[in-house]
């Protein structure tokens, strides 16, 4: 089930969370109330899709075609990411330079290294965006997080700075793990089999939909939202599971009643 943000998707779709967090609610009450019949829950309406992104789910590709289409102006990523280009150097062990692995999932995490890698080594900052050669068209591109300072990788990650005027990392974070980013990612991939990679002039070729920096701190905020409303919706469910369970089974000695034995019936009122 999509999640929205509140108000309407701009094609006269409703918001769906509203209705469907109400329908918990209702379901809850009921459950309390002893289960009784009562009117119907609400239904969730069809068909919802996120407010604001939708707009992005429209940026595609077609398969024999270059032709895309985006109510936002289609950029190559060379206009908005500038390479990072930092020599480290260490003596003895990687010390504060913490060492990462990318996940195909776009996350980027700690890797447990202190030794230095062989070859040459080059410095990424929070912020900065990172991706594998090797394994970019299976989703390892991702973002450096705050939570990292001193990010140390080898010249098979190529670095990028997002231009602070064009760009916000947090939106290009959301972007990089778009099914249609990846699309295009593994379009770019070249090579042998078995060995395809993506350059980092072919990364810098992709196009991306560029809204203005209000638009895209507009676009992240909408998706923090969604996401807040969707573990919302989880917990209520999961309240909701537990409610249902503890109407079936009121204590422990009727749960647990063996094969032959007869317990005595329960009655919600006299007759």
């Amino acid at each position: 089930m999509g999640i929205s943000s509140a108000g309407e998707t701009g094609e006269g779709v409703p918001n769906e969370l509203p209705e469907t967090l109400k329908a918990f609610r209702q379901f809850e009450t009921w459950l309390e109330n002893g289960a009784q019949q009562e009117e119907p829950l609400p239904t969730v309406p069809p068909n919802s899709a996120p407010l604001a992104w939708q707009g992005l789910d429209r940026w595609n590709t077609h398969e024999n075609s270059e032709t895309r289409d985006s109510p936002y102006p289609l950029v190559p990523l060379r206009d908005v990411l500038e390479e990072r280009r930092e020599f480290v150097h260490v003596d003895g062990d990687l010390g504060d330079w913490q060492a990462i692995t990318i996940k195909f999932s776009g996350e980027v995490v700690p890797r447990e290294r202190d030794k230095p890698f062989k070859g040459a080594m080059f410095a990424a900052y929070p912020g900065d965006l990172v991706f594998s050669k090797i394994d970019a068209r299976n989703g390892a591109v991702g973002v450096v997080p705050e939570s990292m300072a001193r990010v140390v990788v080898t010249s098979e990650y190529p670095i990028f700075i997002p231009c602070a005027e064009k760009l916000r990392s947090a939106y290009l974070r959301h972007l990089l793990r778009a099914e249609h980013f990846r699309g295009e990612l593994q379009r770019k991939a070249s090579g042998t089999s078995g060995r395809k990679c993506v350059t980092p002039d072919g990364f810098q070729s992709l196009e991306i939909p560029l809204p203005s920096l209000d638009e895209q701190d507009d676009l992240v905020a909408d998706f923090a939202r969604a996401d807040e409303m969707e573990r919302e919706a989880a917990r209520l469910r999961q309240t909701a599971w537990t409610a249902f369970e503890s109407a079936l089974f009121t204590n422990e000695t009727d749960s647990n009643v063996g094969c032959g034995e007869r317990s005595e019936p329960h009655h919600s009122g006299g007759r």
